[in-house]
This record gives C-alpha cells, sequence and structure tokens, in this order.
C-alpha cells in the first residue's frame, strides 16, 4: 500500500516542485531571562473585527492593534484598572521576554504571556488550531488534500474524522520531503526510510502536542477551580444571610398568629382585636404583592430564598472582580483541548495497517 501512494506522488512531483523552493521563516527579537513564575490561568485571543484583536482580564478588555508595538500597547493601557507590564514568551525551561519595539503582529503568530499589574502572569491562547500547533502547515495547505482523493478513501473505508486527518498529515509530509529531492527518480530503499523517518516524526509531534495540550488543562482546572472556589464561598455567604432573612419572615408570621390568638382571648376582646387582625393581614397581602411586582415570582420562603441570592450574587461577584463568563470561557477552552486530545486518539501506525487490511 506505501509504494503505491509513494508512485502517486512521484507523479505530483514536477507540478508541486515549483510551489515550495523558498520558505519564509518569521524572526522574533527578544532577550531571555532565567525566571522564576507562576501563570494564574489562561485567556483566548479573540478577533471581534478585522485587524483588531482583544484579550480580556478579569473586567478589563485589552485591544492589540497588529502594527503598535508592545510600548504603544503599554502605554495605551496604564489608566486601566490592569496594567500590562510586560509581554513574554514561554517554554519549560526559560522566560523570555520581547523587547519593547517588537511589533504585536509578531506576538500574535503564537502563544504568549501578559504580565498585568507588575506580578499576574495570564498565557494568552489562540482559539484556533495553530495555538497548539496543529494547524496545516504553509506548505501543506497549497497542496490540498482533495487532489489524492484521501477524503474519499477514508470515507470508503468508513474513517473518523481523527484518521482522516492523521492520513492528511502524513501524505503532506511525504510530499513535502519528495519535492524537495533533485533528482527525478526515487529508489525504493529510499522511500523506505523516508516513510520510517515521517513515522518518527509525526509520533514525537503528536507525544509533543498532547504534552502540551495536558500543561494548559492542568493550567486551566487550576484556574477553574479557584474561580469555582470562591464563587461558591460568596454563594454560601449570601445564602447564609437568605436563611437569616427567611427566619425573620417567619418570626414575624408567627408573631402575629400568636400576638391575634393571645390578644383575642386573654389581653382584649374581639371586638378590639378585630380591626387589629384586619390590619395585619392587609400588612401581609401589600408584602406579598410588593414582593411579586419586585421578582414577579409566587411568594414562597423557597423563592425568596433563591431571589435574594439571585438577585444579589451577580453584584457581589463584580465587587470581589470574579465574572460568570470568566468560568464559561474557561470550560468552552478544555472543551476545545478535549476536541483536540480527540485528533491524536489514533496513532498514525494503526491508520496505515487499516489501510494495508483494506487492500488484502
Amino acid at each position: 500500500m506505501i509504494s503505491k501512494i509513494s508512485k502517486n506522488f512521484l507523479n505530483y512531483k514536477k507540478h508541486f516542485q515549483k510551489k515550495y523552493n523558498t520558505l519564509i521563516n518569521q524572526q522574533f527579537y527578544f532577550s531571555t531571562s532565567n525566571l522564576n513564575f507562576d501563570i494564574q490561568g489562561c485567556i483566548p485571543l479573540k478577533q471581534p473585527i478585522q485587524d483588531t484583536y482583544q484579550i480580556k482580564v478579569k473586567s478589563c478588555t485589552f485591544y492589540l492593534e497588529p502594527e503598535q508595538t508592545i510600548q504603544e500597547l503599554i502605554e495605551q493601557t496604564q489608566n486601566k484598572e490592569y496594567t500590562i507590564t510586560k509581554i513574554f514568551r514561554f517554554d519549560s525551561e526559560k522566560l523570555a521576554e520581547f523587547q519593547e519595539n517588537t511589533k504585536i503582529q509578531d506576538i500574535l503568530k503564537q502563544d504568549f504571556i501578559v504580565q498585568v499589574n507588575g506580578n499576574d502572569n495570564y498565557q494568552v491562547l489562540k482559539t484556533l488550531d495553530d495555538c497548539l500547533g496543529l494547524e496545516a502547515s504553509h506548505q501543506n495547505q497549497e497542496i490540498g488534500l482533495e487532489s489524492y482523493k484521501l477524503e474519499e478513501l477514508g470515507e470508503q473505508l468508513n474513517f473518523t474524522h481523527q484518521k482522516n486527518k492523521i492520513l492528511g498529515q502524513y501524505a503532506s509530509k511525504y510530499i513535502q520531503e519528495i519535492t524537495q529531492v533533485p533528482q527525478n527518480t526515487i529508489s525504493k530503499g529510499y522511500l523506505n526510510i523516508l516513510n520510517e523517518k515521517i513515522l518518527m516524526e509525526i509520533s514525537l509531534s503528536s507525544k509533543s502536542k498532547l504534552d502540551y495540550i495536558n500543561r494548559l488543562e492542568k493550567i486551566l482546572e487550576k484556574q477553574q477551580t479557584q474561580l469555582q472556589s470562591d464563587q461558591d464561598q460568596i454563594k454560601n455567604i449570601l445564602e447564609n444571610k437568605s436563611n437569616s432573612r427567611l427566619r425573620a419572615i417567619l418570626l414575624f408570621y408567627m408573631s402575629q398568629i400568636a400576638f391575634t390568638q393571645y390578644g383575642t382571648y386573654f389581653l382584649f376582646s374581639w371586638d378590639i382585636m378585630e380591626p387589629i387582625t384586619c390590619m395585619l393581614g392587609v400588612l401581609d397581602l401589600i408584602i406579598a404583592y410588593t414582593y411579586w411586582l419586585s421578582y414577579n415570582t409566587d411568594f414562597s420562603f423557597k423563592q425568596v430564598a433563591t431571589d435574594y441570592v439571585g438577585k444579589r450574587l451577580p453584584k457581589k461577584l463584580k465587587q470581589e472582580n470574579l465574572h460568570i463568563d470568566e468560568l464559561q470561557e474557561i470550560q468552552k477552552m478544555l472543551e476545545y483541548l478535549n476536541y483536540q486530545k480527540l485528533q491524536h486518539a489514533f496513532e498514525l501506525g494503526q491508520v496505515i495497517k487499516s489501510l494495508k487490511e483494506s487492500q488484502e
């Protein structure tokens, strides 16, 4: 099966040879330093309109223009509640600070870290595949897997989307390697060596990407747990206040019942207690109707507790700089990372084995 695929690839060698004579490597300028720091969390990079990007740190939104420099961005944020002080590029061994004259468009090509207020570090994630290094390269995009009918082949073999994607990566790398050979003929031995090389590269790349995804998941889960814990703590405080309020309301109504009974049979006559009882009944109606106008819900002890917490929780969270939409963003990113892990659920060897079995 491998030899048949290789033969088809060779037929396209001259056609694609001219397209990939040159590669454009983007250079990033930064100074390196060994610093110990913690990442407080991850935030997504968004592009609400063309040529404008935004990142949101708690309640503060920063807008990034590709043509501006880091220094201009820092000056732009100085009057805000949260101020960007530095921007870093981070890997497992070192922290690399971008120079102030570096343009934002160079930073946006990769994940980066913004330091806010001089001590809080947030990793900014691009929400597309290339934030994890999973998007096809420039060469692979130009080739187009439709030319080789790989998708149709996958449909015939009942391949899943993940298997089709892995096969596509293999085919693209194979083409890229073949088009770089100056000779018009390639020996079978070279093809076998090339096949082993590509299998090894994809295997190592897949493992590296999975390790990176797992690292991001740990950061996001830690951030999610902390935010959820803070919100639960505030919610518990409000629920305790709500329970105290319910006890006060219950005491008020029980006092009415006790007063009307004791006043009627022991202190006063019914002639005196009748207007008092009527006034208390009107007061109860006013309280219930006022509550209904305020919340447009039934007046019950359970509903009073629910409405009390629901109305005050968003305000209290805002006062503590905790936002519900942060948890929603984190959950979306976690779901996205889980989806990316599924893309690597099958090894390339398993896909090739399926192809061989289908041909036998």
